[in-house]
């Protein structure tokens, strides 16, 4: 009965709650948090290493909060959860329609572009991929190499001498390169400049 009482406040509470821009970063965030919690995660690369962590999806350009959802550590079976970044992706961005999402290699793969396409999104990420497929020999310095298929456009860059750095869009489909200062193609401008929004 009390949830039926919440149903007319709904319309009010969707104009209150913030509309993010065409781009919507998702990504993990840990709350510093030094006290007894059974979900108190320990990340030695973040700066508090202690706290509770939560998945954000986030305004690329203002950081503010889209949806959050609380990690709270594995299933009670003790077994991983399988897909995990297309779960947590797809979970927040749950009414969204005509955006881009853009997401580190823990959640990008082409399998969340496609999920992501059926619901009137995109998706700008860097994929995890074996190490055989990020050779360097023979490219020259700022050199990019792209490769097409009707549903993404993958771009390979290399920006220094031993760093190879890959980008997946669904949103891009060329070639384009920027005439500036380390002839960085569009696909990696537009993911350094949208990676952030949950900082």
């Amino acid at each position: 009965m009390q949830h039926l009482s919440l149903l007319r406040f709904y319309s009010l509470w969707d104009i209150w709650v913030y509309n993010p821009s065409e781009n919507v970063t998702v990504d993990e965030r840990l709350y510093p948090f030094e006290g007894r919690c059974q979900f108190r995660q320990y990340m030695p690369k973040k700066p508090a290493k202690y706290g509770i962590k939560f998945w954000v999806a986030c305004c690329s350009k203002s950081s503010y909060a889209w949806n959050m959802q609380i990690y709270t550590g594995k299933p009670s079976s003790g077994t991983r959860e399988k897909n995990q970044g297309m779960r947590v992706v797809l979970d927040m961005v749950k009414g969204l329609k005509g955006h881009n999402v853009t997401c580190d290699n823990f959640f990008t793969a082409y399998s969340l572009g496609v999920e992501l396409k059926k619901k009137n999104l995109t998706l700008v990420g860097t994929p995890e991929l074996p190490r055989e497929l990020l050779q360097l020999q023979g490219r020259k310095l700022n050199s990019s190499t792209f490769a097409f298929s009707e549903d993404c456009t993958i771009v390979s860059y290399r920006p220094k001498k031993n760093k190879n750095v890959i980008v997946l869009s669904t949103m891009h489909n060329d070639n384009q390169v920027c005439d500036g200062k380390g002839s960085k193609p569009d696909i990696i401008l537009h993911y350094n400049i949208t990676k952030d929004g949950t900082k």
